[in-house]
C-alpha cells in the first residue's frame, strides 16, 4: 500500500520577476522605440562631429534588455506550442464524452514567464499564496519504514494529471504495482484512475471533489460521462466502508509525514537550482536523505 502526495516548493528566482506575456510584448514594444531613438541620437552626434560617452552605454543596456526579452517571448512560446500539442496528444487518447477542451498554440496574454528560472511556474500553494517554484511529488510505502519509492518534480500547478505517471515510476522502482493507493481531491482523474485499476490491479482511494457530482450537458448523458458517475460513486462507496477509512486515515501518518519531516527536519523549503532537469535530481537527492534518515534511524 503506498500513500501519494504533492507539496509545493519554491524556485531559485525572485516573483517579482515574473512577467506575463502581455508585460513581455508591451516592454518589447517600448524598448524598439526607444533603441530607434538611441539610433537617431547617435547619427545625428555623428553627423555633427560630436561623441556623446553616455549614449553607447546606454544603447547598450536597451539591447541587452530586449534581447533578454526576446528570448522570454521565444520560451513562451514554445511552452505554448508544448501546451498545445500536449493536449492534442489526450484527445488522441481520451474516448468519446472526455475530450479536453482545445488550446491555442500562441501563448495567452496571462501566461507567465520568470527569466531566472524559466522552467518555473506561478503556482498557489495550500495557504492561499502564489510562489514562483515547482510541485514536488512523493509516493511513500505505509508498510515498514516508510520509505520514499517515487519522488517527481512538475510544472503543472496542481496533480490532477499525476496519479498515472507516478505510479509507473512506483513499477520501474519496485518491480510491482501496489494492491492499494492512497491519494487526495487533488489527484481526481477518473480516466487515469480507470487506467491504472484495469491495466495494474491497483484499487484507487480518493475521495471525490464534493462539487464533481453526476456532470451535466450532453457530456453527462454519454457512456463516458456515465461511466465517470459510476466510477464516482464506487470511489466515494469505498471511502464509506471501515476498511476504506482505516486504510485511508494512513496518509495522515506516512506521505504527510514524510513531506513535513523533508520541510522542517532537512530544512528544504526550496531549490538551490534551476531548471526542471536539475530539481528534479535535487529532490531524488533530498528524498535520498530521508530515506537515509529512516534507515539510520532503524538500524542505528
Amino acid at each position: 500500500m503506498l500513500a501519494l502526495d504533492g507539496t509545493k516548493l519554491e524556485a531559485s528566482a525572485a516573483k517579482r520577476k515574473t512577467l506575463t506575456a502581455a508585460q513581455v510584448e508591451a516592454e518589447l514594444q517600448q524598448l524598439d522605440q526607444r533603441v530607434g531613438e538611441l539610433l537617431q541620437q547617435a547619427e545625428k552626434a555623428d553627423q555633427r562631429g560630436e561623441a556623446d560617452e553616455v549614449l553607447p552605454a546606454e544603447l547598450a543596456d536597451v539591447q541587452g534588455r530586449r534581447t533578454r526579452l526576446q528570448q522570454a517571448k521565444a520560451e513562451l512560446e514554445q511552452q505554448a506550442q508544448s501546451r498545445h500539442a500536449q493536449r492534442e496528444a489526450q484527445a488522441q487518447e481520451r474516448p468519446p464524452g472526455d475530450k479536453p477542451r482545445r488550446m491555442d498554440p500562441t501563448p495567452r496574454p496571462a501566461d507567465t514567464l520568470n527569466p531566472t528560472d524559466p522552467d518555473s511556474t506561478l503556482t498557489p500553494t495550500a495557504h492561499q499564496r502564489y510562489i514562483q517554484g515547482y510541485n514536488a511529488q512523493l509516493a511513500v510505502s505505509t508498510e515498514g519504514l516508510g520509505l520514499i519509492v517515487a519522488a517527481d518534480v512538475v510544472r503543472d500547478t496542481n496533480d490532477s494529471q499525476q496519479l498515472q505517471p507516478m505510479l509507473a515510476q512506483v513499477v520501474a522502482n519496485t518491480g510491482t504495482a501496489p494492491e492499494h493507493l492512497l491519494v487526495d481531491t487533488g489527484y481526481e482523474n477518473i480516466r487515469q484512475i480507470i487506467a491504472v485499476e484495469e491495466q495494474l490491479g491497483t484499487q484507487v482511494l480518493c475521495p471525490p471533489a464534493a462539487s464533481a457530482q453526476a456532470g451535466t450537458g450532453v457530456a453527462a448523458h454519454s457512456h463516458w460521462g456515465r461511466r465517470r458517475k459510476a466510477k464516482r460513486e464506487e470511489l466515494r462507496a469505498r471511502l464509506q466502508t471501515l476498511q476504506g477509512r482505516t486504510r485511508y486515515a494512513l496518509r495522515r501518518s506516512t506521505v504527510e509525514p514524510a513531506i513535513g519531516i523533508i520541510k522542517s527536519a532537512l530544512g528544504f523549503v526550496r531549490f538551490h537550482l534551476r531548471g526542471l532537469a536539475k530539481v528534479k535530481t535535487e529532490w531524488y537527492l533530498v528524498s535520498l536523505a530521508f530515506n537515509c534518515r529512516r534507515l539510520a534511524a532503524r538500524w542505528g
